[in-house]
């Protein structure tokens, strides 16, 4: 049996598996990429929590906390004045 039978996390991700709601040519705005990055970057906390990995968790809710405080400053500058 194939190893990647067994164990879904070895498996390839379909493409644009989670990736932000676009058309086909359309490139992704700064802030879906943003939100994009925050949401997966939380999930893999997660999973690196329970995993008992610890530096891993910590170094992802970082990266998490920056995804989110990019996505305040974009939506600050996208409010009308």
């Amino acid at each position: 049996m194939n190893p990647e039978n067994r164990n879904p996390a070895l498996r390839e991700p379909e493409p644009d598996a989670g990736a932000p709601d676009m058309q086909p040519g359309r490139a992704a705005s700064t802030l879906e990429v943003a939100c994009f990055v925050e949401s997966m970057t939380a999930e893999m906390r997660t999973m690196a929590r329970e995993a008992e990995l610890g530096a891993l968790a910590y170094f992802l809710e970082m990266a998490r906390m920056e995804a989110s405080a990019a996505i305040e400053r974009l939506a600050r500058k996208a409010e009308p004045l």
